[in-house]
């Protein structure tokens, strides 16, 4: 049985209790509890930082999980709005292009032009 299966199973906190010890640090059973309660920690610290990055850029996360190779180029660079019109034109064209689309489009535009971070 996995560290966490024990700890999910017994539904221990911090100090495992089943033990004696206390719900306090200082006194950390030897069982393995707190190990797992460290791993889920940093487990779930691990999906909050994905979430606030798919959060930033979905289509990104969209082609990681897929495992879809695809171009990034920063809005600093000096062909960032010649690659957005490519983009945009293409899927305007194959009708695709969304009234979000078009949001983002004009604040990268702004952004670019005012050489200012917006969004």
């Amino acid at each position: 049985m996995s560290e966490l299966d024990k700890y999910l199973k017994h539904g221990h906190h911090y100090s495992c209790q089943a033990h004696g010890r206390k719900d306090d640090p200082k006194y950390p059973c030897n069982c393995g509890h707190d190990k797992a309660v460290v791993e889920l920690d940093q487990i779930i610290a691990e999906l909050d930082e994905a979430r606030v990055w798919e959060k930033f850029h979905p289509r990104a996360i969209k082609l990681l999980r897929k495992r879809r190779n695809f171009v990034v180029v920063a809005s600093d660079e000096d062909y960032f709005m010649q690659v957005y019109d490519i983009i945009r034109d293409e899927q305007k064209a194959a009708d695709i292009w969304t009234a979000k689309d078009e949001k983002y489009y004009q604040q990268a535009v702004k952004e670019f032009e005012s050489g200012e971070r917006l969004f």
